[in-house]
């Protein structure tokens, strides 16, 4: 269903708040950007292998990590089956996923979680923030919302405007 609703244009210009955010930041942190595979085509375990490449490059330093949409979903599902290799500062999910609620040209399949295991996140992680649009057109706010009532301390961000923050 995404792919065919999809409106393509070949003269759009696909620099996201993703790359401002990393190249805002390449003075005062080192980062990396995980690049999934298939994300038109999402496949948890396909992406868990990916994810754990990185991984090795992982440092001492003050550690964030950040997942927007089906990434926020992703980080969640696997902090909460997984032992990460080390403590995580901060968590920021963006428009997060939770479940198949609202969700229109998508569904959670491989990524389904399951939510009484959420509470292991915050063992893991120093500092959980969400952040959600109010008019999000793609994964509605009521996801976010789930996850704040799931997860212990974590702090939430409301927007009214902001649509998916694509």
């Amino acid at each position: 269903k995404s792919l065919q609703s999809y409106q393509l244009d070949i003269n759009e210009k696909h620099k996201s708040w993703k790359w401002w955010l990393l190249s805002g930041l390449s003075d005062t942190f080192e980062w990396i950007r995980v690049n999934m595979p298939d994300t038109q085509n999402s496949f948890y375990p396909a992406w868990k292998i990916w994810f754990e490449k990185y991984f090795q490059y992982i440092g001492n330093e003050k550690l964030i990590l950040i997942g927007h949409s089906l990434g926020g979903i992703f980080l969640t599902k696997y902090l909460s089956e997984n032992t990460f290799p080390r403590n995580i500062d901060f968590l920021h999910l963006i428009s997060p996923v939770f479940d198949n609620t609202g969700l229109q040209w998508a569904s959670t399949a491989s990524f389904e979680i399951n939510p009484e295991k959420l509470e292991y996140i915050p063992t893991q992680v120093w500092e959980i923030h969400l952040w959600h649009s109010k008019d999000d057109p793609i994964v509605p706010f009521v996801h976010s919302e789930k996850y704040y009532n799931k997860l212990k301390n974590s702090i939430l961000h409301t927007f009214e405007n902001r649509g998916h923050f694509s």
